[in-house]
């Protein structure tokens, strides 16, 4: 059976972002950014193993406890993310059917129910995937002296995110050059190959952290919500079915069914709920405004 193996290059420094410390490593929350961006990758059960790729002189990866059974680092990351990617790959010596998901360290805004999308659309395909958002924004061209050029139509444009979803073989096969300047992101190296990726719709709040003014926005998304609900009910009993109901409402609100608070009582045999004509539900729920 083939394995599923999540790869994240955090080699890189983060130059746009300005920071003495790599973006990867940012406060946010009590955690490293990187953090967040593990916690979805090691909290899917049908992934297998995650592997961060980090540069061999990296002096932040240590610092940090990462409490999870399947990560495991490897030191091999290049100059560019296509050759920390082919470095990470040739490392980890996977068969050619098993899939690769190539993910930024610094998008840590991924849902899981986004990354499980990918997971299902892509298992059978026979090139492999990327989550991906249509443009909506009107797009402008630009000169050099910060004039618009053209007005580029944006019917059938994707915004590339990732993870981008491989098998090892056909994705080591693309990134034989990974130091070709043309290769941005895995599906460019296989778009080389001529194949066609299959686009599966992702989130806008899956971006990556790019900007300082990006840590806000992604520190915002990242607060936790809590759901506390109380289901009055006579009838039936609730209890063989509350982790059912939690994971059903922290499914449908893309939060960890940890956040998520159900419990069952009775009205004692009173009023509409007591004659079990109905059934009433109660919750309080913890919004963060974007």
């Amino acid at each position: 059976m083939s394995l599923r193996i999540a790869l994240v290059p955090a080699a890189g420094h983060g130059s746009r972002f300005g920071a003495a410390t790599p973006k990867q490593y940012l406060p946010l929350h009590g955690q490293p950014l990187l953090a967040h961006t593990l916690d979805v990758l090691c909290g899917c059960a049908d992934i297998d193993r995650v592997v961060v790729v980090v540069s061999p002189a990296d002096e932040w990866f240590d610092s940090y406890r990462w409490p999870h059974a399947k990560l495991e680092v490897l030191r091999v990351g290049g100059a560019s993310r296509a050759l920390s990617v082919a470095n990470g790959l040739a490392a980890l010596a996977l068969d050619d059917d098993d899939w690769l998901l190539v993910h930024d360290a610094a998008r840590c805004c991924l849902s899981p129910a986004a990354l499980q999308r990918l997971l299902d659309e892509v298992q059978d395909d026979a090139i492999g995937g990327i989550l991906a958002q249509p443009v909506a924004d009107t797009v402008k061209q630009g000169t050099k002296v910060g004039r618009i050029a053209a007005t580029i139509p944006r019917e059938g444009l994707w915004l590339a995110q990732t993870p981008q979803m491989f098998r090892a073989g056909l994705l080591g096969e693309a990134l034989q050059d990974a130091a070709n300047p043309v290769i941005t992101d895995e599906a460019s190296a296989i778009e080389l190959l001529g194949h066609a990726p299959k686009l599966v719709l992702g989130e806008a709040q899956n971006f990556k952290v790019t900007w300082p003014q990006d840590l806000a926005l992604a520190s915002a998304i990242l607060q936790l919500v809590n759901v506390d609900s109380t289901i009055i009910a006579q009838a039936p009993k609730l209890a063989p079915h509350m982790d059912s109901i939690r994971a059903r409402i922290a499914a449908l609100l893309e939060i960890d069914v940890q956040c998520v608070n159900v419990k069952g009582k009775t009205n004692e045999k009173l009023g509409y709920l007591g004659r079990a004509e109905a059934i009433e539900t109660q919750a309080v729920c913890l919004l963060v405004p974007l």
